[in-house]
């Protein structure tokens, strides 16, 4: 935190603001009611609900628009870490005729160079840059605003699709469990971009059910049981609230949380509570602001540390990054 800037290590699972079943859990209550920030503080991005890692408040207006205008217009450097199911980019598409169609990446032909294999296997959707990064370049688009479904469609086939650019870099390959961590640095901001873009290139995020992964007992909520008791403590004291007769789960719901009025779900359908997906940097002229690593990232981080792409060499950035501490958390 400093005079102008408030940076936030948000855990995964909390939503950025009150929205369908989360009144008070969400991160802008949290930070109003419990950590007493009651200042008109400024959003300037987004994290969905899944997603853990940094997020920036600006103090006031002059400071939310500098932020704003930099990371609109892509002057600020975005560096997120995600963890992908297979051996990176083993899985990429390779067919420049057929959309979607995969073949196994990295077969030369007989007497075939890198370059002429690299140009070859590239379907025109990404390619393999001087730096050994893989850029992805497709357009996104919403196929159910109500459900919030997006998927990568080429402007060809839908004229709403939106461009969309990411760039990811191999950090490190865990053959016990078939899983890859990579940097991904997001040149635009559409929704759920670096899910999609990991999605279409056949690494989805591990424990990303909504896009290719798998849901697994780590990263789900408990399923909501019926049940004609719910055991509540106040001042340390247990306390059991009954049902009355014929009180449905939204009067018995209402009645026993005192904040949140939640709306209990109809079906027991578990539910993710985080993907590994961590917004790790932000920074541009004249700031930069980070966060610790993820749990799921920092066992294996002494064996790619060092490639994760730098800051842009400016003095002020050096100064900013310093002043920062190079993490800035309070939740």
């Amino acid at each position: 935190e400093d005079e102008n800037v408030l940076a936030v290590d948000k855990p995964a699972s909390v939503p950025m603001h009150p929205c369908g079943s989360y009144h008070f859990n969400t991160l802008s209550a949290l930070l109003r009611y419990e950590l007493g920030r009651s200042e008109n503080l400024k959003q300037v991005h987004r994290l969905d609900r899944l997603t853990s890692g940094l997020v920036l408040f600006a103090k006031n207006q002059k400071m939310a628009r500098q932020l704003s205008e930099a990371i609109g217009a892509g002057k600020a450097s975005k560096l997120y870490l995600a963890r992908v199911i297979g051996q990176f980019p083993q899985r990429a598409p390779t067919n420049k005729k057929q959309f979607g169609e995969r073949e196994e990446f990295g077969q030369k032909h007989k007497g075939e160079s890198d370059a002429a294999a690299s140009a070859r296997m590239n379907d025109d959707t990404w390619r393999i840059l001087f730096s050994n990064d893989l850029e992805v370049d497709i357009a996104l688009s919403c196929l159910n605003h109500k459900d919030g479904v997006y998927a990568c469609t080429p402007i060809s086939q839908n004229s709403s699709a939106k461009p969309s650019k990411t760039r990811f870099r191999l950090l490190h390959y865990n053959k016990d469990d078939d899983t890859s961590i990579l940097a991904c640095e997001p040149k635009t901001g559409r929704t759920h971009q670096i899910r999609l873009h990991l999605q279409y290139l056949g690494h989805p995020i591990a424990n990303d059910p909504c896009y290719g992964g798998q849901l697994n007992k780590q990263n789900q909520f408990p399923p909501y049981t019926r049940t004609n008791k719910i055991s509540l403590s106040q001042n340390n004291q247990p306390e059991t609230i009954i049902r009355t007769p014929g009180e449905s789960d939204d009067a018995l719901a209402i009645r026993c949380c005192r904040r949140c009025r939640f709306h209990v779900p109809e079906e027991d359908v578990p539910h993710a509570k985080f993907i590994w997906l961590h917004a790790l940097r932000y920074s541009g002229p004249g700031w930069s602001y980070s966060t610790p690593l993820p749990d799921w990232a920092s066992s294996s981080s002494t064996l790619w540390w060092h490639k994760l792409p730098p800051i842009e060499p400016t003095a002020e950035n050096n100064k900013r990054a310093r002043h920062a501490g190079g993490g800035c958390v309070f939740m």
